[in-house]
């Protein structure tokens, strides 16, 4: 068979050596790195950001997978998408009309192009620069866990990406053209010419890693928070709105569709001594006013708002000292972690005495009604505390509350409370539910009618997410009472509140979450999106009382056997991989989130006590040990214990022994295990050592220079020399040697 002459290939003198080429394809691809890692962060930040994010993360990973692509596209093309940038912005900034979302949003178009257009030395440090907002903005306003791996990430790609630019520029390589992508292939990538970086730039590069760790914790636990948000009006992002029930307004299914959603709401970190008996109610609102089905706060309630602005309040501050049970001076904290976009309207538990917040903050409450209220939906994490809180208080005190509707007029709070607006026929039907409880029960007070409505209401009504309700022309709930059909808490609530009005009874409908579950790893109560509820408050001898006509035995996940006394807080555990993640989540909002000044100062007593306590701890130790030393001394001597201390000296010495030898048989391990090739002997590595103290010896006696001369040379054959002359025990041999040099 002929040979075929093989012509050997010239290089193209067009592009850099292969080394330089492989930098700047290094480069390219940590770049699409960093983009990627800045675009994480935008999935869990409530930012309009819409199809932008999803243009970005599309380029960016079409680049990545195929970075030839860089190399195809015309300069011109990069040029013109400048122009759009600029363009794009302008009118995103014009007609969206919120300059953070908009900024955001230039931002993702700034990464997107950084990352996929060739870059030039400069080009790269505006890379870092854009991907680094990026990562700080979506960490802000989502306050996710995912923050602190991102960051971590990001600056471990970034000491990377910098030192591959250095190098580089130490080269004379500082322009990156498109032509180095038109080579790119994965394969040959990979077939990388030399190694990616040496043992110690790997060890230096680790080591400022942790450097920058340890100074960034150091920063910020001394550095005192700055709350930018209350300061400069216009870097608050509004919030999307309340979710439908969760806001001035609730209609009988608002309750239901968030029970679909199995989503934490809310998380609370209670005491650790707290017990809560039950189910424990989050109330968020009270509606007084009723109309065709709907719920809503009146315009004399919501005229009753108060503003109030500032950091800690008490119920003095809020005027609700008339409307709060009076609790004893305790330091219980109860911090309340609300998930953005839940509602403006901050879930309460119960009387407290403290209410503290992170920053300072403006707030609109109404007394009678115990509901705060924020000016917008919360658009990241909202975190507030209650010092001194009750538990779990059933009923709340409003005891002017007669006098106060003697005096409003018709349609005015509190006269809201005992209105029934409905037609005659679902009036009557009304009245003659009431007349057949009330010759059932005869006299009973309004909170025991209550609660035999409430009886009857789950004896003929069964609980389902799904309500059917006949057409007619009565009030809808009335048709539904009349149907006798299962429906959810929105219907037995109204229902309740309805047949006591009927009796004028005063009555209105609370919304909030009902139950929670423990996490088994973190300890703190999660309540989710379905623990969403609906009750009743009957107001009766001073007091708003909680009434609940909903089966407690249907309420859903949850809800029903909640008490459980074998879980220690009375709670059904979450255990799992998602109550691991949710674990790390509240780690993350209690260690890092709510680290205020407060806690700053918190964290430096605690660690000033635990100094205090360890020190204490050693002192006692090491007296302990002294006593018990002084009084064997003081003992009476005898053959037994001279043995027993000869014995000790003995092990002592072999110790000593051991570990010298030990120490030379692990090196000699370590070296066979990681390969003759890639590492010194370790008698070589002791003789270089060697040969650098005697360089820098020097001695004026003749016979001790000529010993010196002798000793350098031997030390010569164990550095450079064939191992087949090293003596049997190299070793020790040449640690005799050294021994023999310090002695000149």
């Amino acid at each position: 068979m002929e040979k075929r002459e093989l012509k050997p290939s010239l290089p193209d003198k067009s592009l850099p050596p292969a080394e330089v080429l492989h930098l700047h394809w290094q480069l390219g691809l940590v770049g699409y790195f960093l983009g990627l890692i800045a675009f994480s962060g935008l999935f869990v930040a409530p930012l309009a950001i819409g199809p932008w994010f999803f243009f970005g993360l599309v380029a960016i990973g079409g680049f990545f997978l195929f970075p030839r692509w860089s190399g195809k596209i015309p300069a011109s093309v990069w040029r013109t998408a400048q122009i759009l940038i600029v363009v794009v912005f302008g009118l995103d900034l014009f007609l969206g009309g919120g300059i953070i979302e908009a900024l955001v949003r230039l931002n993702i178009l700034l990464v997107t192009y950084r990352v996929i257009s060739p870059r030039s030395r400069r080009d790269d440090w505006q890379l870092v620069l854009v991907c680094l907002f990026l990562i700080i903005i979506s960490g802000v306003f989502s306050v996710s866990a995912w923050f602190i791996p991102q960051v971590l990430l990001f600056t471990a790609g970034t000491m990377f990406f910098l030192r591959r630019v250095n190098r580089l520029d130490s080269m004379g390589y500082r322009q990156a053209g498109p032509q180095i992508w038109k080579e790119f292939r994965w394969k040959r990538f990979f077939q990388r010419p030399k190694p990616i970086a040496s043992r110690m730039q790997w060890i230096v590069g680790g080591v400022g890693f942790l450097f920058l760790i340890g100074l960034s914790a150091l920063i910020f636990v001394t550095i005192p928070r700055l709350d930018l948000d209350s300061r400069f009006e216009f870097l608050q992002v509004r919030g999307t709105e309340s979710l439908s029930g969760f806001d001035e307004e609730m209609g009988l299914q608002d309750i239901t569709n968030i029970l679909q959603d199995n989503t934490p709401a809310l998380r609370v970190d209670l005491p650790d001594e707290a017990a809560l008996p039950g189910v424990p109610y989050w109330r968020m609102l009270a509606f007084d006013e009723y109309t065709d089905g709907r719920f809503r706060l009146s315009q004399g309630a919501a005229e009753e708002q108060e503003s109030w602005r500032g950091r800690l309040a008490t119920p003095s501050d809020l005027d609700w000292e008339r409307t709060t049970i009076r609790l004893a001076e305790a330091e219980d904290r109860w911090t309340f972690f609300l998930e953005p976009g839940v509602s403006r309207y901050l879930p309460l538990g119960g009387p407290f005495r403290e209410l503290r917040l992170q920053e300072e903050q403006s707030f609109r409450h109404v007394p009678s009604l115990q509901i705060i209220g924020q000016p917008v939906v919360n658009g990241s994490v909202f975190i507030y505390q209650f010092r001194g809180k009750g538990i779990q208080a059933e009923r709340i005190p409003d005891p002017d509350f007669r006098e106060r509707m003697e005096a409003a007029s018709e349609g005015a709070y509190p006269r809201t409370t005992t209105e029934l607006p409905v037609n005659e026929a679902s009036r009557r039907y009304l009245q003659e539910v009431n007349e057949q409880l009330l010759g059932e029960e005869g006299q009973l007070s309004a909170l025991g009618y209550a609660r035999r409505v409430s009886e009857y209401l789950q004896e003929r009504h069964g609980y389902s997410l799904q309500s059917q309700v006949p057409s007619g022309d009565k009030d809808i709930v009335v048709r539904w009472m009349e149907s006798g059909s299962p429906a959810h808490c929105e219907y037995f609530a109204a229902a309740l509140v309805l047949l006591l009005r009927e009796q004028n009874i005063p009555a209105r409908v609370a919304v909030g979450f009902a139950g929670g579950r423990r996490n088994a790893y973190e300890g703190h109560i999660t309540v989710r999106y379905s623990d969403a509820h609906a009750w009743t408050e009957v107001y009766y001898d001073g007091y708003w009382h909680r009434v609940d006509p909903t089966p407690s035995e249907e309420r859903g996940e949850g809800m029903g056997d909640e008490f459980d006394e074998e879980n220690g807080l009375g709670f059904l555990q979450d255990t799992g991989f998602g109550a691991f993640l949710d674990g790390m989540r509240m780690l993350w909002y209690r260690r890092i989130v709510s680290f205020d000044e407060a806690e700053q100062s918190d964290f430096f007593t605690r660690q000033r006590e635990r100094l205090e306590t360890l020190g204490e701890e050693i002192k006692a130790l090491a007296m302990g040990i002294r006593r018990v030393v002084i009084d064997w001394l003081r003992g009476p001597w005898d053959l037994r214990r001279g043995l027993t201390l000869l014995a000790g000296i003995l092990f002592l010495v072999l110790v000593i022994f051991g570990v010298k030898f030990l120490r030379w048989r692990c090196k000699l391990w370590w070296w066979r295990w990681r390969g003759k090739t890639h590492a010194l002997h370790p008698v070589r590595a002791r003789a270089g050592k060697g040969l650098r103290k005697v360089a820098k010896k020097s001695v004026a006696n003749p016979k001790q220079a000529e010993d010196l001369d002798r000793l350098k040379h031997e030390l010569l054959v164990y550095r450079y020399g064939d191992d087949s002359q090293w003596p049997g025990a190299p070793y020790r041999q040449l640690e005799d040697l050294l021994r023999q040099m310090k002695k000149l």
